[in-house]
């Protein structure tokens, strides 16, 4: 008799184990799906749409930057590493770096990865939204159509966001970037 007690017991416990399991991986299915729709119902009606033609005139200043004609165009809610770092800036003292070579390097990389990325695209299409503060528009970059670069620069661990920047899609992309961070991709690789 007391065998079976424990026999069922056991039973019970598995079972109790397994319903946890499965609610805590149903709630993390609705939390990613809650992001994706967030990001995917982006209103761009606000945005100013600037359709590309000649993607041979835009020239890439670097992981986050392009110009268009006379027009700079910083990207909205991210921000590259650069070249050369030189001083404390906001990326340095966020995480730390030690290793500054290795953050010019990824700087490196960011600015050919997004030279790869427009030459490769079949149609670029710019949401502007404002300037900054040195006068360039902030705006978003989508690729054939409606590929967003950002997000691509994110997951690939190219860039950090820049989360003094509010807008629609920032909790996506913090959300890319913890995953790139946790991956220890692109630049996170030779983070602490």
């Amino acid at each position: 008799m007391e065998r079976n007690k424990t026999k069922n017991d056991t039973k019970l416990n598995i079972f109790l184990i397994f319903l946890l399991i499965t609610i805590l991986l149903y709630l993390l299915y609705q939390s990613f799906f809650s992001l994706e729709k967030t990001h995917k119902n982006v209103d761009f009606q606000r945005y100013k749409k600037v359709f590309i033609n000649n993607k041979s005139l835009i020239y890439v200043i670097d992981g986050d930057t392009i110009k268009y004609k006379n027009i700079t165009i910083r990207f909205l809610g991210i921000d590259a590493p650069e070249y050369k770092h030189k001083q404390k800036n906001y990326i340095i003292e966020k995480y730390n770096v030690k290793n500054i070579s290795c953050l010019n390097l990824y700087g490196k990389i960011a600015r050919e990865e997004l030279i790869k990325l427009i030459k490769a695209s079949s149609n670029i299409t710019f949401l502007l939204d404002g300037k900054d503060k040195y006068g360039r528009q902030l705006g978003l970059v989508l690729i054939n159509g409606s590929i967003d670069v950002n997000e691509i620069l994110l997951k690939k661990g190219l860039a950090f966001t820049y989360d003094k920047s509010k807008f629609e899609k920032l909790q996506y992309y913090q959300f890319l970037l913890k995953e790139s961070e946790k991956e220890k991709r692109g630049v996170f690789s030779c983070l602490n």
